[in-house]
């Protein structure tokens, strides 16, 4: 899931499904924009992770990791 997550609507689901979809031992990799990153920092409400209205959900560490706990991923 590169950069998939903040254009989804129901980034939760579409984990669930994709954890259902893996192997026993299979991975996902998930990369998308963080509200926490360095270039966010840097470039504040001009940071182009930000693309209004594109990106229907913004992330940071915590939410990446409360999302992990509540899907099972």
């Amino acid at each position: 899931m590169w950069h998939f997550l903040e254009h989804d609507y129901d980034p939760v689901r579409s984990l669930r499904k994709a954890g259902e979809a893996l192997k026993r031992d299979g991975r996902l990799i998930v990369e998308v924009p963080r509200l926490d990153s360095r270039t966010f920092q840097m470039y504040g409400n001009r940071w182009p992770g930000l693309q209004a209205p594109q990106h229907t959900v913004l992330f940071d560490r915590d939410m990446l990791s409360e999302i992990r706990g509540a899907g099972r991923v």
